[in-house]
């Protein structure tokens, strides 16, 4: 395995330079193929795994919970299939969650509210503060169905959501202004339907959002504060500014709070 740097490491309190955390297993983009080795979990010190852009196949191992110290796993861009198990949910040191653009099926787990150092907002270590890597779950890319399961809002400190190009249906939860600390959110190309919730509005550290290409309908909360025509096309029943489609008074009503 290498251990390869991330950047320029930053500067310690004298002036010299910080060398990031060692246990880094970088393997992306490096041709592997095959499925996880189960030796893997035998590496209970590991931190920081970063397996993206390979050829890996299979179902993600169960035993990736048993890496307590696992802070970033980074599996983007490789061919897993089957559902996202519920034993990742236990991982207690999990603060970054790639797994776009794989094969994945299933419904976004409930139990992902057990990510504790999320719900938690246990500090990272200066190697990611340094980085300005926030807490994020990324399953863009995927076959992903089902609803957003309202566990998913105990996770108060994930800065980043992005759930774009899957088949996830329903509403969009009415107060997920409890994730008070989400600064992107990622909807896009799924099945949503309804109304954009008001309470959207009320998170005021987003400074990204994607509603485009769903089924949304009703008036867009004036209170929004994104005006980019891209975040809302894709959903004919959506009316009001930033849109030229005016609404009726019956749309106007619809309205999520």
């Amino acid at each position: 395995m290498s251990h390869k740097k991330h950047g320029a490491p930053p500067l310690a309190e004298n002036g010299e330079k910080r060398t990031p955390p060692a246990k880094q297993p970088n393997q992306k983009k490096n041709a592997l193929e095959g499925k996880i080795p189960d030796t893997f979990q035998n590496c209970s010190g590991i931190t920081h795994s970063h397996l993206g852009g390979n050829k890996l196949t299979g179902k993600l191992p169960w035993w990736l919970s048993k890496l307590s110290s696992l802070s970033m796993l980074r599996l983007q861009s490789n061919s897993f299939d089957g559902q996202i198990p519920d034993d990742l949910c236990s991982a207690p040191s999990l603060h970054i969650l790639d797994l776009s653009e794989n094969k994945l099926s299933g419904s976004v787990p409930k139990c992902i509210c057990n990510l504790t150092a999320i719900v938690q907002g246990k500090s990272v270590d200066e190697y990611y503060e340094y980085q300005e890597i926030r807490d994020s779950i990324n399953l863009s890319g995927n076959s992903i169905h089902g609803e957003i399961p309202v566990e998913i809002l105990d996770l108060t400190y994930l800065r980043i959501l992005n759930l774009s190009r899957n088949s996830v249906a329903g509403s969009i939860p009415g107060n997920i202004s409890k994730l008070g600390h989400l600064e992107t959110l990622d909807l896009s190309r799924n099945r949503f339907s309804g109304a954009i919730p008001q309470s959207l509005a009320a998170i005021s550290s987003l400074h990204t959002l994607n509603l485009s290409y769903n089924k949304l309908e009703g008036s867009i909360p004036k209170q929004l504060k994104f005006k980019d025509l891209s975040i809302y096309v894709g959903n004919e029943l959506l009316c009001g500014k930033p849109l030229s489609k005016k609404c009726a008074r019956k749309q106007q009503n619809v309205v999520v709070n």
